[in-house]
C-alpha cells in the first residue's frame, strides 16, 4: 500500500509526476466542498455531479499552472467557481428547469413546507447576475470571508464587497426581508 503525502502542495507535486492515487485523494478530499459551492449556485439541479466533473477536468488540466505558493484550495475555488458560472450561464441560456429537491426521511408536510422555501429562495438568486450570485453563495452560505471571496473569484477586495453589498440589497428586496445577509464580514474575519 501507497502512503500518500497529507498536504495539497505534496499531493499536487505528485500528480504532477504522473501519481493517479494522489489526484485520486485530492478529489476525495476536496469533491464535497466543491458540490456544495456547485449546488448552492446552481441551484436544486440534475447536473450538479456534472459540473463537479467538469471542475476536477479543468483542475487536471491546469495543475501545471498551479503556483506552488498560493494555497491549493483558493486555487481550487476560483476553478469551481469559474466552471460553475460557466454552467449557470448555459443553463440560464438554455431555460433548463431546475430538479427537484426532497429528503428521504423528513415528514411530507415539511418536506413541501422545505420545498417552497427553496424555490422561493432559487427564484430570488436568479435575480441576482452570476458575480452577485457567487459573491453571496461564498461568503453567506460557503462562509468566506470576504478576503478569500475576492481572492477565490481574482478581484478585489472593493469589488467583492459591492457585489456582496448587491447581491444583499437585491435579495433583500426580492424576498421582502430586510435583514437579509447581516452577517457581519470584514477583511479576513469570518
Amino acid at each position: 500500500m501507497v502512503t500518500l503525502p497529507s498536504s495539497d502542495h505534496e499531493l499536487v507535486r505528485h500528480c504532477l509526476e504522473g501519481s493517479e492515487p494522489a489526484f485520486r485523494e485530492l478529489y476525495y478530499r476536496h469533491v464535497d466542498r466543491v458540490y456544495r459551492i456547485a449546488a448552492r449556485i446552481l441551484g436544486p439541479d440534475v447536473d450538479v455531479m456534472d459540473t463537479v466533473q467538469e471542475v476536477f477536468v479543468e483542475v487536471d488540466r491546469s495543475l501545471p499552472g498551479f503556483r506552488q505558493d498560493a494555497a491549493f484550495t483558493t486555487w481550487l475555488h476560483r476553478i469551481a467557481v469559474n466552471v460553475t458560472v460557466s454552467a449557470l450561464r448555459r443553463r440560464v441560456r438554455g431555460r433548463l428547469p431546475a430538479a427537484e429537491a426532497a429528503a428521504p426521511d423528513v415528514d411530507p408536510s415539511r418536506r413541501l413546507e422545505a420545498r417552497d422555501e427553496l424555490r422561493r429562495l432559487y427564484r430570488a438568486l436568479e435575480q441576482l447576475s452570476p458575480k452577485q450570485r457567487v459573491a453571496f453563495v461564498l461568503v453567506e452560505l460557503e462562509g468566506m470571508s470576504l478576503d478569500e471571496m475576492a481572492r477565490a473569484t481574482s478581484v478585489s477586495l472593493y469589488t467583492a464587497a459591492a457585489r456582496l453589498r448587491r447581491a444583499r440589497a437585491t435579495l433583500a428586496f426580492v424576498l421582502d426581508e430586510p435583514r437579509i445577509g447581516e452577517r457581519r464580514v470584514r477583511e479576513g474575519q469570518r
